[in-house]
């Protein structure tokens, strides 16, 4: 008993460490271990894709992901808590974490009846060893051999405690010149409570364009208090590049093709589907297409549990393109890549097809794409070059309200809405 509280003793304070020493960092959805695959983190029995649960309520968070070493890991997590701009904030894990600090994921079984083995593991959040106690922005961390160093994944996810109404509405820019490419926001924060005493200083508002983070906007302040209601409106701020519905493929099934897929190939152990050849888009008018706003679901025929039956297959993406682009290149985008541009998503330009070219490794599953350019890895993204942009197109909108009170040490996150640029969610 005493060596048990000594030891935990000492994982504490290395957790304890190990935030004050990372501040400073900006905290992002990463996979570290190019042997992580198909990372999901979603609300249980429910088709939203966005990780958000409410401290007061009983919603339930369920992390998937696929390990394709052949052995079993020792994987851990925590959580940490985060300012509204994504680092460390001061507290404490004490101070916001009901439980333990750390836990390891005890939920995890082999693929079965695949070509391509894999270990599928499983997390419910919160549980009844952790729970987070306050309400703001979070960071869950999985590592490997109770090392917090030793990362293999992250997640975002907020947790919500509702003090505020959101009203908001989206309409084509008002600005002449992005008329026709970009969507507009208007909203209200109507604090009913009167708990904020000073917005231009204290509320801190984000909003993000489907799951995308690296054009979200952040920081906004209010341009009119009316009494207790905090009217946004302003229209070179609040605007947005539309962009265009994402193209689709589904590599359910390997005995038939597709109105996407031209080929499909075998060499032990994976298929090889290749889709069809994909075109620049930016000339054409809009056209409406159901998408999933660029997400991604697993599913396979004939099989009964997704997690577990789905086989990884290889997917040959290209992009027609006479003559390439001298500075920066093109990426295939989404949630098919984690929202981000890497060397896992950059396309290569081939001279005798034409094309740009990619080949993924994914699972079995229905998926949104979009191709993006961009100069290299850390500049800015632009997915308008071959895809265009129109104000017509289906977006979701999510506003984040954040408030931190006179002395608080950190952004409580008030309030969330989800805003449709076609219709009421």
């Amino acid at each position: 008993m005493r060596l048990f509280i000594i030891n935990f003793i000492f994982i504490f304070f290395n957790f304890i460490f190990f935030v004050s020493a990372q501040n400073s960092e900006l905290y992002i959805n990463k996979i570290y271990d190019d042997n992580i695959r198909t990372v999901t983190f979603n609300l249980q029995n429910s088709k939203s894709n966005y990780p958000i649960i409410n401290l007061l309520g009983n919603e339930k968070l369920v992390l998937e992901f696929d390990d394709l070493y052949k052995d079993t890991k020792d994987y851990s997590y925590t959580i940490i808590h985060c300012n509204a701009d994504w680092t460390a904030s001061e507290l404490n894990q004490l101070e916001y974490i009901s439980g333990f600090a750390e836990d390891e994921l005890h939920d995890y079984e082999m693929s079965f009846s695949t070509l391509v083995k894999y270990n599928h593991y499983r997390l419910i959040f919160p549980n009844e060893n952790m729970s987070p106690s306050l309400s703001g922005n979070y960071i869950l961390i999985v590592y490997n051999d109770y090392d917090i160093e030793n990362k293999v994944l992250s997640r975002r996810f907020k947790v919500v405690n509702e003090k505020v109404e959101i009203e908001g509405k989206i309409k084509r820019s008002t600005i002449v010149t992005t008329l026709k490419q970009s969507q507009e926001i208007s909203f209200n924060i109507i604090d009913k409570q009167s708990i904020i005493d000073n917005p231009f200083d204290n509320l801190y508002v984000t909003i993000v364009q489907n799951n995308r983070c690296d054009n979200m906007l952040e920081n906004i302040k209010p341009d009119f208090i009316k009494g207790n209601v905090l009217e946004f409106y302003n229209p070179r701020k609040l605007n947005f590049t539309g962009g265009n519905e994402y193209r689709y493929f589904n590599v359910k099934n390997h005995k038939y093709l597709t109105d996407k897929i031209v080929a499909i190939s075998y060499q032990e152990p994976y298929y090889f589907f290749k889709l069809l050849e994909d075109k620049d888009e930016s000339r054409f008018p809009y056209s409406f297409v159901h998408d999933l706003n660029g997400d991604f679901f697993i599913t396979a025929d004939n099989v009964d549990d997704y997690g577990l039956e789905c086989d990884y297959v290889y997917v040959d993406f290209s992009l027609r393109y006479v003559t390439p682009l001298e500075e920066g290149n093109f990426y295939v985008f989404g949630a098919i890549s984690d929202w981000q541009i890497s060397k896992k998503n950059k396309m290569n330009y081939n001279y005798g097809s034409k094309c740009y070219e990619l080949r993924m490794l994914l699972k079995q599953g229905f998926y949104n794409y979009e191709y993006v350019f961009a100069e290299n890895e850390n500049a800015d993204i632009d997915n308008t070059i071959v895809e265009g942009s129109h104000s017509e197109t289906e977006n979701n909108y999510v506003i984040y309200v954040y408030y931190r009170k006179s002395g608080s040490q950190y952004d409580e996150l008030i309030g969330t809405k989800i805003i449709n640029s076609l219709k009421k969610l």
